[in-house]
């Protein structure tokens, strides 16, 4: 099984990752790319993995691994990437409404205000 270096990342890997629950595809992903994966093991709790078999660049697979699972990953360097939570993007119909929302007018009195210079 051939393996990512640290040096190029962009080296496509064999990957052979049977259906899953998705702790354990992150786990022989994590093994058979030679990188480290980093996350918090209650955001892949009960999800599962259908399955990834072919040759692919780190980022492109580790994509496909994630994808459907509403996590998405981060490069922290070319052997540790992060896993997290996608933010969620905002659909038009709530884009326009909140671009559209003004705040309502206050009622302030005027306030005028007055100086005058002095030399020291």
């Amino acid at each position: 099984m051939a393996q990512a270096t640290a040096k190029n990342n962009l080296q496509p890997v064999q990957f052979h990752i049977e259906p899953s629950p998705l702790v354990t595809a992150l786990e022989v992903f994590a093994k058979q790319a030679n990188i480290q994966l980093l996350y918090q093991s209650e955001l892949i709790t009960n999800q599962s993995f259908m399955g990834l078999h072919g040759k692919f660049q780190v980022s492109i697979a580790l994509e496909k691994l994630l994808s459907d699972s509403g996590l998405t990953y981060r490069k922290i360097s070319n052997t540790t990437y992060t896993v997290h939570k996608t933010r969620k993007r905002l659909d038009d119909s709530t884009h326009r409404e909140l671009l559209s929302f003004s705040a309502p007018k206050l009622n302030i009195p005027e306030i005028i205000t007055t100086g005058q210079s002095r030399k020291d």
